[in-house]
């Protein structure tokens, strides 16, 4: 890949500054080619996503996908 970071690297290292500065929140990413992903430091963020032909997902806490 070169110098090109993957998604996770980006979320990660949000998610490590953000609780680096005691923060608390999240980070949704979604890439051009329609890759997503998703970190948070609280007990739950609300995310949706869907793909084309699937079914809608909904979530809110942590241990859901």
């Amino acid at each position: 890949m070169g110098t090109r970071r993957r998604l996770s690297d980006h979320r990660r290292g949000i998610q490590e500054s953000l609780t680096a500065l005691k923060g608390s929140g999240g980070v949704i990413a979604i890439q051009l080619d329609g890759q997503i992903a998703w970190s948070f430091n609280t007990s739950g963020m609300y995310r949706a996503r869907m793909s084309e032909g699937g079914t809608p997902q909904v979530a809110i806490f942590k241990d859901e996908p």
